[in-house]
């Protein structure tokens, strides 16, 4: 997982991402509980809930964006993996996707 994370990261970006699910407001939800003075994730959690409104898709983001929003991209910044208690990004990233498992 991590390794495709990184891939990802390594995108331009302004490459546009699409999710197979309209999950967005889940994640967000579930990354601010995490990262909880993520003013970036606050922003588009409203955005995305009007958009919903609406029934308009929260569809396509950029790689730009997602390293801001999504938390499971987050996990190699000082801020998240000190917030999980972990030292390195691999213990970060595994307890992030415990957590959100049980979510």
């Amino acid at each position: 997982m991590l390794s495709n994370f990184k891939m990802i990261k390594n995108l331009p970006l302004n490459t546009l991402v699409f999710c197979g699910h309209e999950y967005s407001i889940k994640n967000l939800i579930f990354g601010i509980s995490i990262e909880q003075d993520n003013k970036k994730m606050k922003e588009k959690l409203e955005e995305f809930i009007e958009f919903r409104k609406f029934k308009k898709a929260c569809v396509p983001t950029t790689i730009e964006e997602e390293l801001d929003i999504n938390i499971f991209l987050r996990t190699n910044l000082e801020n998240v993996k000190e917030i999980l208690g972990e030292s390195n990004e691999t213990n970060a990233l595994q307890k992030l996707r415990k957590l959100k498992d049980n979510f």
